[in-house]
């Protein structure tokens, strides 16, 4: 007779395992880059879990959302999807100790401002084929409508001889909270002084907030210079802590440096924040 075959027992499925984000509370010399690693993310990743807050708004105390990580190290949450930038190609330029100064420029052609702009370079040996990628975000918190800002990053030696270099924006959200985290700062009677070798500069001028209403906590200055071509050959962020109403000014002075060649074209660019 043929065996009566035994029914092997079922296996009853476990409860399953519902991922959910963590909060984290920003301490002493955190950065949105330095958070995203501890955690296994991504700037981008973390900004679009976190589309209220800035890399300049990271104060001792700010609580974020640290999204979950799936199983086997599989990313969950969404990337944030970059609202519409116009990017100019990557350029970088030697370091007298072997690094490279890399710029990018982007312009915001969006039907808003925009904020939490972060973006990627990568440096490829073209013989190896060895990559070297750095995140990075804007000098400014906000890129106004129809304006340029450049992206810019240091890689530390040692670099490529010659390398290829490739540039994307990772994320750009639109401003669309009704009280504005950023107060647009207007610039004006700015003095250009371009040192006899064309090298570096000395930029001064006077800054007030465009909006009205409130009073600004940090003022952030970046003054942009290009060479002939209308490439960026450098950049200088000014921060200073200082309580300022709308109307009234602010001074600063600063100097510049070109690491790509003669200076031809200065730009200055300020903000304001609460």
């Amino acid at each position: 007779p043929s065996p009566v075959p035994t029914l092997a027992p079922t296996a009853t499925l476990g409860p399953t395992i519902t991922l959910t984000p963590q909060v984290y509370v920003v301490r002493t010399n955190d950065t949105l880059f330095t958070v995203a690693a501890r955690n296994g993310l991504t700037v981008a990743e973390l900004t679009a879990a976190n589309p209220g807050v800035s890399a300049y708004s990271l104060y001792v105390g700010t609580k974020l959302i640290i999204p979950p990580m799936g199983f086997g190290g599989t990313q969950m949450a969404p990337t944030a999807t970059p609202a519409p930038v116009n990017a100019g190609s990557a350029k970088c330029y030697p370091s007298l100790t072997g690094g490279a100064f890399c710029f990018a420029l982007v312009k915001n052609e969006a039907d808003s401002d925009l904020e939490n702009l972060t973006a990627e370079f990568t440096l490829t040996d073209p013989n190896s084929g060895e990559v070297l990628t750095q995140d990075t975000y804007l000098p400014l918190a906000r890129l106004p409508q129809g304006e340029a800002r450049p992206f810019y990053v240091y890689f530390a030696p040692p670099v490529f001889a010659r390398p290829e270099v490739s540039f994307r924006v990772l994320s750009a959200l639109p401003v669309t909270e009704e009280k504005a985290s950023i107060y647009v700062m207007k610039v004006r009677e700015t003095v250009v002084e371009i040192a006899a070798d064309n090298l570096s500069a000395e930029i001064s001028g006077l800054a007030s907030i465009v909006e009205t209403g409130g009073q600004a906590r940090f003022i952030r200055v970046l003054a942009v210079v290009y060479d002939s071509g209308g490439n960026v050959v450098g950049i200088r962020r000014y921060e200073e802590e200082a309580g300022l109403k709308a109307g009234e000014d602010f001074e600063f002075k600063l100097l510049i440096e070109s690491v790509g060649g003669v200076i031809a074209q200065v730009d200055v660019f300020a903000e304001a924040q609460p």
